[in-house]
Protein backbone atom coordinates (compact mmCIF):
# COMPACT_ATOMS: atom_id res chain seq x y z
CA UNK A 1 0.00 0.00 0.00
CA UNK A 2 1.36 3.46 -1.18
CA UNK A 3 1.44 6.33 1.27
CA UNK A 4 1.87 9.76 -0.07
CA UNK A 5 3.43 12.22 2.57
CA UNK A 6 1.78 15.45 3.56
CA UNK A 7 4.41 18.29 2.66
CA UNK A 8 4.40 21.85 3.64
CA UNK A 9 6.64 24.36 1.53
CA UNK A 10 7.61 27.11 3.95
CA UNK A 11 7.76 29.69 1.42
CA UNK A 12 11.18 32.12 0.54
CA UNK A 13 10.43 35.22 1.29
CA UNK A 14 12.44 38.39 -0.70
CA UNK A 15 12.15 41.94 -0.75
CA UNK A 16 12.20 43.39 -4.30
CA UNK A 17 15.43 43.99 -4.98
CA UNK A 18 16.27 40.52 -3.54
CA UNK A 19 13.96 38.58 -5.73
CA UNK A 20 15.10 40.24 -9.16
CA UNK A 21 18.28 39.81 -8.56
CA UNK A 22 17.59 36.35 -8.12
CA UNK A 23 15.93 35.66 -11.24
CA UNK A 24 18.57 37.73 -12.59
CA UNK A 25 15.96 40.55 -14.06
CA UNK A 26 15.35 44.38 -13.15
CA UNK A 27 13.05 45.35 -10.55
CA UNK A 28 10.96 47.36 -13.15
CA UNK A 29 10.54 43.77 -14.89
CA UNK A 30 9.50 42.46 -11.51
CA UNK A 31 7.18 45.34 -11.19
CA UNK A 32 5.37 44.48 -15.09
CA UNK A 33 5.47 40.29 -14.13
CA UNK A 34 3.39 42.00 -11.31
CA UNK A 35 0.90 43.06 -13.18
CA UNK A 36 0.63 39.72 -15.58
CA UNK A 37 -2.72 37.36 -14.61
CA UNK A 38 -1.67 34.67 -12.23
CA UNK A 39 1.15 36.39 -10.63
CA UNK A 40 2.17 35.80 -7.07
CA UNK A 41 0.61 38.28 -4.78
CA UNK A 42 3.10 40.11 -2.87
CA UNK A 43 2.62 40.25 0.97
CA UNK A 44 2.57 43.64 2.53
CA UNK A 45 3.43 44.18 5.44
CA UNK A 46 3.29 47.94 6.60
CA UNK A 47 5.61 49.46 4.03
CA UNK A 48 7.43 46.49 3.77
CA UNK A 49 6.55 43.96 0.28
CA UNK A 50 7.79 40.46 0.37
CA UNK A 51 7.68 38.30 -2.96
CA UNK A 52 7.18 34.28 -2.41
CA UNK A 53 10.52 33.56 -4.67
CA UNK A 54 9.53 29.81 -4.71
CA UNK A 55 5.86 30.64 -6.16
CA UNK A 56 7.38 33.27 -8.83
CA UNK A 57 9.34 29.99 -10.24
CA UNK A 58 6.40 28.06 -10.07
CA UNK A 59 4.34 30.96 -12.08
CA UNK A 60 7.27 31.47 -14.72
CA UNK A 61 7.42 27.74 -15.39
CA UNK A 62 3.97 27.71 -16.29
CA UNK A 63 2.93 25.51 -13.15
CA UNK A 64 0.22 27.52 -11.63
CA UNK A 65 -3.00 27.44 -14.36
CA UNK A 66 -4.89 29.98 -11.60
Amino acid sequence: MATTANVTTIPILSRPKQTAEHFQVSIMTLHRWSKQPGFPTPIKRGQIVLHDTSAIAVWLSGGDDK
